[in-house]
């Protein structure tokens, strides 16, 4: 049995992309595509299937289990009949090419929220995905969906990592489209569409949705309008995605997620993004994100590879004002007389024998720059060091297992090279102790990255030999 089978989780949206995904990819592998249901009968979920009046052309399975590491999962097909397939994890929120390339059978675990992994069958897709609804209006040349997400975004925990585009951005899109587009009619979207009738009372506004009302309609409402707004929600991704025609509008937010503000595979190239906070054209905000940078060097070990870290650093696409190369009787005391000679308005660090790839340092101040944040954290892409590479993260175990849980299980964020941050924080922080180093937990330095004002990136944007993630042994 050659399925590619996609576990499907959350709501309507993040349905779409996974169900999506696995289309395009059993498309490339030439094999059948299946969708798993398991999910939804977990006592903790709180969404059900949303797909069920789609003419999808694959089977739902469920019963699914997985061996202890995650890593097989055994699903019922029919009778006696077990599919057994690798699972493949999502590792990042970004495109992954090895992912596309699956040949087969794979058991997809992740919400895959990239158009590249279907663009080749859109076509396909928008005929799979059509629901006639009654119209929005008659004059569709000139209609705008406007879609607003508030509901659970609202609650701390969602907040923190989205967060609802602000009435300055609506405000922004409309006046854009107003001047782009003679007539132009706003039908909003949205799950509480009693705020939007006491904050849009413009004559050329209707508020379509309704409370309680049907999701997959007012996707099919979206869609068959020409222009559109979105949200920083793949709900309203997909009635752009699905009704977007050559001559449409789609103005999208950034930041999408906090911790991918530029969602670079998520949001095409030909959509326009505007502050979800202020409304301004990022394409113009973007040139006045600045900043002195300080790259504190630790140098451990050979020369030649504090070398090779400064040449890195001096590539990067945002330069930085200084590299300081730093050594010392300790690695606490080397970090510690690093940051105190730094001048820019960030600190940045890396461990001689790490690598940055070239934007890190221009996403992270362009991140601090979207979100207000105090210091930036990514991921890291594991390289081979003395005992081999190291374990990616997440971990083997439950694959939403999410980072609050991992370390409070133990785990820590171990290494220096991923962090950026401004000077004046860091030098509240209490100094590095004598006998810490970037692979031990330290009370100081997990204390400092779990401030609220740290953002922690998704995208791997180091190379190292020690694991982002760790768990003292």
């Amino acid at each position: 049995m050659n399925f590619i089978v996609a576990r499907l989780s959350g709501g309507l949206g993040n349905q779409l992309f996974q169900y999506a995904a696995a289309c395009g990819i059993a498309e490339s592998a030439e094999c059948g595509i299946a969708l798993d249901v398991s999910g939804f009968g977990a006592a903790n979920e709180r969404r059900s299937f949303a797909l069920g009046r789609f003419e999808l052309g694959a089977p739902l399975l469920s019963g699914a289990t997985f061996d202890p590491q995650f890593t097989t999962a055994s699903i019922p097909v029919s009778g006696d009949d077990t599919l057994v397939a690798p699972v493949r994890r999502e590792n990042t929120y970004e495109f992954e090419p090895e992912t596309k390339a699956l040949r087969g059978p794979a058991y997809l675990y992740g919400f895959w929220q990239s158009w590249r992994y279907f663009d080749g069958i859109r076509d396909t897709l928008r005929r799979r995905l059509k629901i006639a609804p009654p119209p929005v209006n008659d004059e569709t040349d000139a209609s705008v969906a406007v879609h607003l997400r508030r509901g659970d975004y609202l609650r701390e925990a969602a907040h923190q990592s989205f967060g609802p585009c602000a009435p300055a951005y609506y405000a922004a899109a409309m006046e854009f489209l107003r001047a782009r587009v003679r007539g132009a009619r706003f039908f909003i979207f949205s799950d509480d569409p009693h705020w939007c009738s006491s904050h849009f009372a413009e004559r050329d506004i209707t508020i379509v949705s309704r409370p309680r009302g049907d999701a997959v309609d007012d996707l099919a409402r979206m869609a068959g309008c020409r222009h559109h707004i979105i949200a920083n929600s793949s709900m309203s991704w997909w009635g752009a995605w699905l009704g977007e025609q050559v001559d449409s509008i789609v103005i999208a937010p950034i930041p999408w997620y906090n911790q991918s503000p530029q969602a670079r595979d998520l949001i095409p190239d030909r959509w326009i993004r505007l502050n979800r906070t202020t409304g301004a054209p990022w394409s113009e905000e973007q040139r006045r994100v600045g900043g002195a940078i300080s790259v504190v060097v630790l140098r451990r070990g050979r020369a030649d590879q504090a070398r090779e870290a400064a040449a890195c650093a001096r590539a990067q696409t945002f330069p930085p004002q200084e590299i300081l190369i730093e050594s010392g009787p300790s690695v606490a005391a080397a970090l510690n007389a690093g940051i105190n000679k730094a001048r820019g308005d960030w600190i940045a660090f890396l461990d001689a024998g790490d690598a940055w790839l070239p934007d890190k340092l221009r996403i992270e101040l362009e991140t601090a720059y979207l979100t207000g944040a105090d210091a930036v954290d990514c991921r890291t892409i594991p390289t081979a060091g003395p005992h081999g590479p190291p374990a990616l993260y997440p971990p083997p175990g439950p694959p939403d297992c999410d980072l609050a849980a991992l370390l409070r299980a133990g785990h820590f964020i171990a290494g220096i090279s991923h962090t950026m941050a401004r000077r004046r924080v860091l030098a509240t922080m209490t100094p590095f102790a004598d006998d810490w180093t970037p692979e031990t937990p330290g009370a100081a330095w997990a204390a400092f990255l779990a401030r609220p004002s740290t953002v922690m990136l998704w995208q791997r944007l180091v190379k190292s030999p020690i694991p982002w993630l760790a768990c003292p042994r």
